[in-house]
């Protein structure tokens, strides 16, 4: 049926767009509270202990995996317990009055989803662009342009167990350990207004594995995923080992001794 996410390799073309087994690619213009269900066709998303091929992108700010609601105004409960999903700026949109949605899909390595000058629900003028990349081994980057909500809620969310709350503006580098339930910060026109425009957020959301059980996985920056003792931000002990993941060993634990041999205290 028209709209329907493509499904890759199975010889049948499921959005009627005369061609079969396309990369995803589009832009949207949707409606209030409205979504678009796409299909990544070159790579599987693993993300919150599942691998998808699918998605739906909603108009209000954030993607949704396996479900699709158009809940348009944020909140912590749903939040947590309407997983999985990613929200890059959950927060009443409207791109019924303006601007549209663009999904790119780069074979094998990528899928983009970019808002484009989508304005804030009942305040016209206003505009909102930023761009989600969906990187093949499980992470993301968000890149914000310009933005004119002051309200909304940005983060990730698996569940409603291991959960933190953090100032994105704050973090330099890979946000996340990988092993998190969810992560988020959540915004308000009184008294902690938005500030991430001009700012890139990486987010290591659930990439990699977590051998050691050290609440560090591979691929968000355990250095050693065999080893319980080695992770980021670790204490350096005197034990051989780069406990910090620093690329330097026993750093500050190393000190030379003398022997006082006459006994005077020197």
């Amino acid at each position: 049926y028209p709209g329907a996410p493509e499904i890759c390799s199975d010889g049948v073309d499921q959005d009627c767009d005369t061609e079969i087994d396309e990369l995803a690619a589009g832009i949207y213009e949707l409606s209030d509270s409205d979504s678009v269900h796409i299909g990544v066709c070159s790579f599987s998303f693993p993300f919150c202990g599942a691998d998808w091929s699918d998605l739906y992108v909603q108009d209000n700010g954030r993607i949704t995996f396996g479900f699709d609601d158009s809940t348009s105004l944020e909140g912590l409960s749903t939040f947590l317990t309407q997983v999985p999903q990613l929200a890059m700026l959950w927060t009443d949109l409207d791109p019924s009055v303006a601007g549209s949605i663009e999904v790119t899909e780069t074979p094998g390595t990528s899928l983009e989803v970019r808002f484009v000058a989508v304005p804030q629900f009942g305040e016209p003028g206003t505009a909102n662009t930023f761009t989600l990349t969906l990187w093949s081994d499980g992470t993301a980057t968000v890149d914000y342009q310009v933005l004119d909500s002051d309200d909304g809620m940005v983060g990730f969310s698996c569940g409603d167990q291991d959960v933190y709350e953090l100032d994105f503006s704050e973090q330099l580098g890979s946000i996340g350990q990988g092993t998190e339930d969810a992560i988020y910060q959540q915004f308000s026109d009184l008294g902690s207004p938005n500030d991430l425009e001009a700012t890139t957020l990486e987010l290591c959301l659930t990439a990699g594995v977590d051998l050691d059980e050290d609440g560090w996985t591979d691929s968000c920056g355990d250095c050693d995923d065999t080893e319980p003792l080695i992770s980021p931000g670790g204490v350096e002990v005197c034990d051989g080992l780069d406990n910090n993941c620093d690329q330097e060993i026993d750093e500050g634990v190393l000190f030379t001794f003398y022997k006082d041999s006459d006994g005077d205290g020197f």
